[in-house]
């Protein structure tokens, strides 16, 4: 049986994908699903990597697992909160419907702006 370890995975880092996402709306908006919230600024944007495979002690996922993030987001994100808890119990497909809509979303901006290349693309 293959011995299957998540951390170990290979990961990007590029500090110019990271920094492209503060210029970007935030494309993650799961604070909205809470009532009475939304997203905040953004000038509060910033590169949020997602609960995916490949986290570890010590460790982030890759950079592609990564997408535009307002604070408030970020903050449910990256910190233990009965919020996200919540949102995780009561609406699980719409978090990570979120999840996976902001990744597309996001590379798809990073390629429109040529931070990532894509040999023989076209944008439409």
């Amino acid at each position: 049986m293959l011995d299957y370890r998540p951390h170990l995975l290979p990961k990007l880092r590029s500090e110019a994908l990271m920094a492209q996402m503060k210029h970007y709306p935030c494309t993650l908006r799961i604070s909205s699903i809470i009532p009475g919230h939304r997203c905040a600024s953004q000038d509060t944007v910033v590169g949020v990597h997602l609960p995916v495979n490949g986290k570890g002690t010590s460790t982030k996922v890759t950079d592609f697992a990564a997408v535009a993030g307002c604070l408030h987001c970020h903050n449910l994100v990256d910190h233990v909160d009965v919020r996200i808890d919540w949102i995780a119990e009561t609406y699980p497909a719409v978090l990570y419907l979120r999840y996976l809509n902001a990744t597309m979303e996001t590379i798809t901006l990073l390629t429109r702006d040529e931070v990532i290349l894509v040999p023989d693309g076209e944008m439409i």
